[in-house]
């Protein structure tokens, strides 16, 4: 206890480690989970790979092709019935596909997963085809349910008979999403039978950049030996997440966080918004350019993608190079459209922009002015932000690595000009993963091999955020300051209420086996079935209440008071240094109880 301040509040608080225990220790080995899935559910490409679990450290990954002769990364674009329920019809290229095919009858999603990062409480997404709005959990649901069927149906055919309950599920996630995102994806897990229980351990999260600096081990192998330490820069679809790690152990692997993860929306598909700024600019602000057409999606994947693929660093340095974009079919569905008059007019605001039009629907784009409109500013910030990160590291430690992964890192693109100049002008050795849009999923069955054998690869972690719970404390000027307060008679003392009881402080290094324990008794415990407990974040390392700016509510945990033994505190364990936020209630036969933060229904919290 607080034994400075006893009073202070009814928590107490207990550190623990539980080394070389796995944290999802299988019930029975006759029954056990044979099979590691990794799902690495992309914004712009998901891929599936397996490794089955035998008794020797050695991992044979192999990747689970969704379409014959496809590669083993495929297109996320799901398609939907467009009325209710809004039952599944197709994914990947199919999708696309079907929205040519039947377009008043489909609706189609993608890039739907940056929503989760830009606002996961956002519960309705609206088609990027359709102009229809669904239930952004349903979305989630339906891709994963594929995910499952087509994975137990590859599995069947490769490994013999076996259901869900036979897999340990690995789901990727980027390593700067939100705790709510991550709820949000376990329990659309849940939905889709990936997990019978919404509790269950047989589903488990891996932060992207950790998978692929896991796999980095494997690769480079004495270029990453103990003690060393490396940047892993995951250049996807729709994030730019960074991670750094030390060395601690090699066999079993275990690694230390360097820095509290970090990134933002700067992937490939912010080049896309790009591109449709300028088409609406050029054509006008047309009914048929705006998000949820046919039109507009079409453009993006017929002829926008395939010039993004081909605009490597070589072509970019090409002087007096262009590249060509076929506009015949974007000129027949806007059909009053004159090209010429067009680039004229856009000439006029924009004098210093090459483009001209070739032939009837040709437009001629000098590689100067492709990188200046959809590839200057994006790559300005990854590079800003690499440069100050490598800058702020290296003060506190030397890095030896620069790691890029992710399809945003494939070939000789742009970006990888990028991290090889930030890395040189630290001093730093860059390398780019063998196959780097396949790393993060590679990566991910290591991962789950390892949790599976040992426990988590990852022993210390840097929190984001601080983690806490309100409560009434007695005033320290030091320390509240100004807050509001009150006179308690009864302790002839003031108290603050709604204070945050910080449980884990952000910026604060926890161990993945760590515990945070706290206490406290119930107002009216004979008369409740279950115990509401309200858990809080906050972007400051010592917030004071939870009301204050950078505060809010996380989520709530609900706690039956049968698991509560009598006349005794409730008594629950905290996990911050996860992937995962992990909570566990003490039963009253001192087994441990599994609980998950509600996200679900923050605006029923009081």
């Amino acid at each position: 206890r607080d034994t400075k301040h006893p009073q202070d509040s009814d928590f107490e608080f207990i550190l623990h480690f539980r080394q070389h225990t796995p944290l999802w220790p299988m019930a029975a080995a006759a029954a056990a989970p044979h099979l590691v899935v990794a799902i690495d559910f992309g914004t712009s490409n998901s891929a599936v790979a397996y490794t089955v679990l035998r008794d020797t450290e050695i991992v044979d990954v192999l990747g689970i092709h969704f379409e014959s002769n496809a590669p083993l990364k495929f297109p996320t674009v799901l398609a939907l019935a467009k009325e209710s329920p809004h039952e599944f019809v197709a994914f990947g290229k199919a999708a696309r596909d079907a929205a040519d095919a039947d377009a008043d009858n489909v609706i189609i999603f993608q890039t739907f997963k940056t929503r989760l990062y830009n606002n996961p409480e956002q519960k309705m997404v609206r088609a990027d085809v359709g102009d229809v709005e669904v239930e952004l959990m349903l979305v989630f649901q339906r891709c994963l349910e594929y995910f499952r069927e087509h994975a137990l149906k590859d599995l069947k055919m490769r490994e013999g008979d076996c259901q869900a309950s036979d897999v340990h599920w690995v789901l990727t996630v980027p390593a700067i999403w939100s705790d709510e995102a991550k709820g949000m994806m376990r329990q659309a897990a849940h939905l889709a039978g990936l997990i019978d229980d919404i509790n269950s351990d047989r589903l488990m999260f891996s932060l992207e950049p950790e998978s692929a600096g896991i796999l980095a081990k494997h690769e480079l192998r004495a270029g990453l030996a103990l003690g060393r330490s490396f940047v892993v820069v995951d250049c996807g679809g729709g994030t730019i997440d960074c991670a750094g790690f030390q060395v601690l152990q090699e066999n079993p692997l275990q690694l230390r966080e360097l820095f509290k993860a970090c990134g933002g929306c700067w992937g490939s598909t912010e080049l896309d918004r790009r591109f449709k700024v300028f088409v609406r600019e050029l054509f006008g602000d047309r009914e048929q350019l705006q998000d949820g057409q046919l039109v507009l999606f079409s453009l993006l994947h017929e002829v926008w993608q395939p010039i993004k693929e081909a605009f490597t660093s070589k072509v970019a340095s090409r002087d007096g190079f262009t590249m060509n974009l076929r506009l015949s079919r974007l000129l027949l569905d806007l059909e009053d459209v004159d090209l010429k008059a067009c680039v004229a007019a856009y000439l006029e605001r924009h004098p210093t922009h090459q483009l001209a039009v070739k032939g009837r629907n040709l437009l001629q784009l000098h590689t100067r002015t492709i990188l200046e409109l959809f590839f200057h500013d994006t790559l300005t910030r990854i590079r800003d932000h690499l440069d100050r990160l490598l800058q702020t590291v290296g003060h506190s430690q030397k890095i030896d690595y620069l790691l890029g992964v992710g399809g945003f890192c494939e070939s000789d693109s742009l970006l990888c000009a990028v991290l090889r100049e930030t890395a040189a002008k630290h001093q730093v050795a860059v390398h780019f993963m063998a196959n780097p849009s396949l790393a993060v999923v590679h990566g991910a069955v290591h991962f789950g091999a390892t949790m599976h054998r040992h426990g988590s690869p990852v022993t210390e972690r840097v929190l984001r955020y601080s983690y806490g719970v309100e409560s009434t404390m007695r005033y320290r000027e030091d320390k509240h300051g100004n807050v509001p307060r009150r006179f308690d008679e009864a302790r002839q003392q003031h108290m603050v209420d709604g204070a945050f009881r910080v449980l884990g402080a952000a910026g604060s290094v926890v161990r993945s086996t760590e515990a945070k324990r706290f206490e406290f008794e119930p107002l009216y415990r004979d008369t409740q079935a279950v115990v509401k407990v309200n858990v809080y974040q906050s972007i400051h390392p010592r917030p004071v209440l939870v009301s204050e700016e950078g505060s809010s509510l996380l989520g709530s945990l609900e706690v039956p008071t049968r698991l509560m033994e009598q006349g005794k505190p409730l008594r629950l364990n905290m996990y911050f240094g996860q992937a995962e936020l992990k909570v566990e209630v003490v039963g009253p036969d001192g087994q441990l109880h599994d609980l998950k933060l509600d996200y679900s229904r923050l605006e029923q919290v009081e």
